[in-house]
């Protein structure tokens, strides 16, 4: 029995947020789980601790989504700073909140 990866996207989704995704082309809800997880940046022989805000959703919700553009959710405003996705749709967007 294969596994569908499709219902797996859905259900996470189910219990992400709902958002605002703002592009050149205008602005539009999304659906993302936004977490925000401690990080060190190692830079100049010192290690600073750091906040990694990321989101995650599927290809589908971020369609004509570019470097840059704007995320709003939850009262805060986040830019896009780069998305790797994976072989089933599913993104992982880096995130600087403004």
């Amino acid at each position: 029995m294969a596994f569908d990866v499709t219902e797996l996207d859905a259900a996470c989704l189910g219990v992400g947020d709902d958002a605002a995704l703002v592009t050149s082309d205008g602005t539009r809800a999304i659906s993302v789980i936004i977490s925000v997880t401690p990080d060190v940046d190692d830079s100049g022989g010192f290690q600073v601790m750091t906040d990694r805000t990321t989101a995650e959703t599927t290809s589908a919700e971020i369609e004509g989504m570019n470097r840059g553009d704007t995320i709003l959710q939850g009262g805060k405003q986040y830019k896009v700073l780069a998305w790797e996705t994976d072989a089933t749709g599913w993104v992982v967007i880096e995130l600087e909140e403004e």
